[in-house]
């Protein structure tokens, strides 16, 4: 798959996980969940969500995270850019937190100041004959913002060792209450600690699937080291966030399905598109 990472400047990438160039096969395609906000960027070709009852996204469009796989569709020759948000840092760009943005997407447009419009135009002009001029001109834009509302830094990233903590140590950690906790946490990361943690899991799990699966393990096993109940309950959640069945993803690495190309570019880049590191 002809996907490359975007070099990125020192203090967008405190902001931004990271930036993948990649192509998108023609056609309808499945969009797994995703834990991250995304800035995507249509270089060339089109894409439509939910085929047929949604319009064409905009060239430079700001994707909240999402807790379903959604439909999209893909003209031919279509190239995009996709900047990973990393979590908690969405008010350093917008000064507004992630819950707003959660299973929506928007024009870069709706989201800046007026003062910002111009080098916004100037970035969409460029973007069919000069991309790279373009992108340039986008992440100067972003490093600027991310600058402007430094103060506005995550008010609570949960480091790997607490993802699986119950709720009284994590306020003990935080010297918070429960109702404190909840309400700081939806809004670092747009939805309820509790989802949260299933998507992590799930997340975590389907990165394994695509990637790491060794030839005897059996899904019940891999449903265990990854904190499910149960093989049925694990079943059920994978396919709620992806779209797909547990088998189909054991085998999409070793097949060129353009219907699962998404996946299959996490399977690649899995860290970056499903599941962080930590929170």
């Amino acid at each position: 798959m002809p996907a490359t990472l975007l070099a990125l400047p020192p203090l967008l990438h405190s902001v931004v996980y990271s930036a993948i160039n990649t192509a998108v096969p023609a056609g309808a395609y499945t969009i797994p969940a995703s834990l991250y906000p995304t800035l995507l960027v249509t270089l060339s070709g089109q894409i439509v969500l939910h085929h047929g009852s949604a319009p064409t996204l905009p060239a430079i469009t700001a994707c909240g995270g999402t807790h379903r796989p959604r439909q999209a569709w893909a003209a031919p020759g279509t190239r995009i850019v996709l900047f990973n948000i990393r979590h908690g840092q969405w008010p350093r760009l917008f000064g507004d937190g992630a819950a707003a943005l959660m299973d929506r997407w928007v024009s870069l447009y709706d989201l800046l100041p007026a003062q910002d419009h111009g080098r916004l135009d100037v970035c969409h002009g460029q973007l069919l004959w000069q991309p790279q001029q373009a992108l340039n001109g986008l992440m100067a834009l972003l490093t600027t913002l991310a600058a402007r509302h430094r103060h506005l830094a995550a008010a609570m990233v949960l480091p790997e060792f607490l993802w699986c903590a119950d709720h009284a140590a994590l306020c003990r950690h935080y010297h918070l209450s429960e109702r404190q906790l909840a309400r700081r946490f939806q809004a670092a990361y747009g939805q309820s600690l509790r989802h949260h943690r299933r998507q992590l899991r799930s997340s975590r799990a389907i990165r394994y699937l695509l990637h790491s699966t060794g030839p005897h393990e059996t899904l019940a096993d891999i449903a265990l080291q990854h904190g499910f109940y149960d093989q049925a309950h694990f079943q059920r959640d994978i396919r709620h966030f992806c779209g797909q069945t547990a088998h189909t993803l054991r085998h999409i690495a070793h097949h060129n399905d353009n219907a699962l190309w998404a996946l299959q570019l996490a399977a690649i880049y899995g860290s970056r598109l499903l599941a962080a590191q930590g929170f």
